[in-house]
């Protein structure tokens, strides 16, 4: 399914109205979905409010944006924080799976993370590049 998540911020004297919308795939509404929406609207109410010239509010740390972010003015960097795409989470899962591996453990390995949904793009696409390697070590 798609989900997609849209926020507004009010216009403002010197400014129109700006709106952040962005989209994800999941296969079903599960604590991580949750959290994936959750980043999503963060993100989004971040980029509303650095369009808006305002600071976004605290959260503890800025959240990374989802599979299909926002805008930015530097896209170099936003590339380098959009979360893996649900393609690139199934192609793990089945490639570990194969291999008799545990994702989990090579994502903390490799990463220091301890969820799929915490991998980003880029550790994806490298991570599927090692693991389809003829003869990866893990």
């Amino acid at each position: 399914m798609k989900i997609t998540v849209s926020v507004a911020g009010a216009a403002t004297a010197g400014s129109s109205a700006v709106r952040c919308s962005a989209e994800f795939e999941a296969e079903a509404i599960d604590q991580g979905t949750l959290d994936r929406m959750v980043q999503t609207v963060q993100q989004c109410e971040a980029a509303v409010h650095r369009t808006q010239g305002h600071a976004p509010r605290a959260q503890g740390h800025a959240p990374e944006p989802s599979g299909s972010p926002p805008a930015r003015p530097d896209s170099r960097s936003a590339a380098a924080k959009r979360l893996a795409t649900e393609p690139q989470l199934r192609a793990l899962r089945a490639i570990t799976h194969r291999r008799g591996l545990r994702l989990a453990s090579e994502l903390e390995s490799r990463f220091g993370i301890h969820s799929p949904q915490q991998l980003t793009l880029r550790q994806a696409s490298q991570l599927i590049d090692a693991l389809q390697e003829p003869a990866a070590t893990t």
